[in-house]
This record gives C-alpha cells, structure tokens and sequence, in this order.
C-alpha cells in the first residue's frame, strides 16, 4: 500500500526533514518545548561521534522537544540508522525518562510501529536511541496545504488505526500523534515514530495534572491535564484531526492559539454530546 503526495505538489530536495522522530516543526506545530528546543540546538556544541567508532554522524536530520535526530551511518551492519540524542545533559533520572521512550517503542511489534534496533552511550556517558532510518520522510511533508483523495486517505487511516490499535493491546497511549510523527519507509508503508510521551497504565498514575502534546492535536482530557482518563481515545482525537487535513488540506484549528484551540474541543464534545445545539455553537 502506497501513500503518495498530489500529483501537483513538489518538495524541494533538501525540505523537511527525514527523521525517525521528532522534527523541528513550522510554528502551527510546534509545542512550548520545541522553542526551547530550537535554541538549545542551535547553541549546542558541534556533533561528535559516539564512543564506539560503530556509528558515523553524517548530518543532523532534525530536532524537537527534547532531542536532535542525526542521520549516521552503522559500521557494522553496513546500513543508516537514525540516533535520537538528547539536546541537554541528562542527569540518572532524566536518562530513564529519555529511555523509556525507546522501551516503550521496543514494546511493540507491529509494521506500523518505528522499529528500535538498539541503545547506547556516547563518550559523555549520555544515552541516545538507534532508531531505523526513514528516507521517505513525514506526513508532514505530503501534505504542505494540499487534500488527498478519499481512497488514499483512507488508506492511510487503516495503516494508522491498525498500529494504534496494537499500541493500545499493550496499554500504551501515544499521546502525540501528529503528521510529523507518521513516517514512510524504503516501500512507502507509514510508521509511527517519537514515543517520548507515550505513557502506559503504570505511569498514568504518577502524571496526574501533567499538561503536554502538541496542542493543535490535543484532546480536551489532555488539555485539562486528566492523565489517569487517558486511553485509546485520546490517540483516535488525533487521528480524526489528521484524517480532517487529509481530506481537507487544512487543519480544523487553523490559526487558532492555545486556549482557542483548547475551548474549540470542548466545544465539539459537548456538540457531540448533546449538551450544545450545534446550530448555535458558533
């Protein structure tokens, strides 16, 4: 199954970013953390080569909340892979935090899920990820303001439902899905990267009140912080914004802020709840 971008629409070579993960997103993307981010990885130190001579940085492929993703190449499986580095030094604590991302993916075992091949330390002693290489870039780029057909797009749902739903079997919550988190493979099949939020049962506990996704994505239990409610749900709130793009070529918040954006959901599950008459909810 292939997912093309319209036939009209041409990327330049060298735009957007063909990450495994994170991406340094346009302004209607990005989170409070990612202008963090953005400074961070533009004062950071040049890029060095891990401990091991195993992996040879080429380029950095992008950044986002956290950490910087770079394009290497693996010595000794002859093959690119992608390393997720964190932007900051990390503390023993903060490494779990930053590990638990891969865990969490390592988890699962789905073709529609980013695969893991391994983790290491640098010369620092700080943790980065070996994540698979996507040289057919994001969602994020196919869509660029221009709606897929219907069968395509649907096409793509089925892809994303089916991973999500496996994530779900083993009680995670992605909690930022986004077209910049939905890469291509070598054979154009879509996968779903950056599992740097994704909490599961165990966890939801300690996080109560914690605030975080990318809000044009958000559902109204994330806005509000309620982490202990989250389930499939919230992922599937998501994936219905991102089919609306497809289908549209537009987001269904656009240039909306924050608290629009957070009132626009609650707005809508109170429409869909029967609570408001949707002939006055504008």
């Amino acid at each position: 199954m292939r997912h093309k971008s319209p036939p009209d629409l041409e990327l330049p070579p060298d735009e957007g970013d063909r990450s495994s993960g994170e991406h340094k997103s346009t302004n209607s993307d990005w989170t409070t953390l990612d202008y963090i981010a953005d400074f961070a990885l533009a004062s950071a130190p040049p890029l060095s080569a891990p401990a091991s001579s195993r992996f040879e940085i080429r380029r950095v492929l992008g950044s986002g909340g956290f950490g910087a993703v770079d394009l290497a190449w693996d010595n000794v499986l002859q093959r690119e892979v992608a390393l997720k580095r964190p932007l900051a030094r990390l503390g023993p604590r903060q490494q779990q935090l930053f590990l638990d991302e891969a865990r969490l993916a390592a988890r699962i075992r789905h073709p529609g899920i980013i695969v893991v091949h391994d983790v290491e330390v640098d010369g620092d002693g700080q943790p980065f990820i070996v994540y698979e290489y996507h040289p057919g870039g994001s969602l994020r780029e196919r869509l660029r303001g221009a709606a897929w057909t219907l069968p395509a797009a649907l096409a793509l749902m089925l892809e994303l439902a089916e991973a999500l739903a496996e994530a779900h079997r083993n009680g995670l919550t992605h909690r930022d899905l986004k077209p910049g988190n939905i890469l291509f493979d070598r054979t154009d099949h879509a996968q779903i990267a950056d599992f740097g939020l994704a909490v599961d049962e165990a966890s939801q506990r300690d996080l109560s009140g914690e605030i975080t996704g990318t809000y044009r994505y958000m559902a109204p239990e994330q806005f509000r912080g309620e982490v202990d409610r989250f389930d499939g749900r919230t992922d599937l709130w998501a994936l219905g914004v991102i089919f609306f793009e497809l289908l549209t070529g537009r987001h269904p918040f656009q240039g909306e802020d924050f608290d629009n954006v957070r009132g626009r959901g609650e707005l809508e599950v109170a429409i869909a709840k029967g609570k408001v008459d949707n002939e006055y909810s504008d």
